[in-house]
């Protein structure tokens, strides 16, 4: 991502590259690399670094040996914290760096804090689950960030709790309709058998 936003630069395109990654992809070559240049060339580059708190099966307090807020100084680049459990938290500090980028400013870092309720993938559920004890899933289950948004219109905006029970009902019911629609199609939309090897190499 710091490649492409080096060239929105050299193309004079006002847009702002932007990226997500893992607290475990930040002991990467690839990550430190990628940031050192884009500072370096006060690129457009907004990357936002999914702190939840384990790298596969390994927890953050044992992958990473200090904190991530220390990037921003290391690296020259501003730095942003925000809670990534919270839709409009994310939103507002996603647009402050966007708006910072195409300023000029360079880089910025923001850093979310979350937590993974679950494994990997599937094939680690279990032993996710056996990593941390109950004590922290319930304090982060209570922190789901559809749970946490509802509540801000409940109390905050005064949105009714049948309205957001009916607009769940209408998501719910679009949701239902695509997937059947989808499995509709195996019957009349399969792939040309004579197709399977375009595109591969033998």
């Amino acid at each position: 991502m710091a490649g492409c936003a080096i060239a929105f630069g050299i193309q004079g395109q006002p847009r702002v590259a932007l990226t997500w990654t893992g607290d475990g992809s930040t002991a990467t070559g690839a990550f430190h690399e990628g940031l050192r240049v884009a500072a370096s060339a006060k690129a457009p580059l907004v990357c936002v670094i999914q702190n939840n708190h384990v790298a596969l099966g390994t927890s953050v307090d044992h992958h990473s040996p200090g904190n991530f807020e220390a990037f921003g100084d290391a690296y020259g680049v501003e730095l942003l914290t925000m809670d990534g459990n919270h839709v409009l938290d994310c939103y507002a500090a996603t647009k402050l760096a966007v708006d910072r980028c195409r300023a000029g400013h360079g880089p910025v870092l923001v850093v979310a804090t979350t937590f993974r309720m679950g494994g990997h993938a599937t094939h680690d559920e279990r032993e996710a689950r056996a990593l941390f004890d109950d004590a922290l899933y319930a304090h982060w289950g209570k922190r789901d960030p559809v749970g946490t948004y509802e509540n801000w219109l409940l109390e905050e905006k005064g949105v009714s709790r049948e309205t957001l029970e009916s607009i769940e009902a209408e998501v719910l019911a679009r949701i239902e309709g695509a997937a059947a629609e989808a499995l509709g199609r195996r019957d009349t939309h399969q792939p040309d058998p004579g197709t399977q090897a375009d595109g591969v190499y033998a």
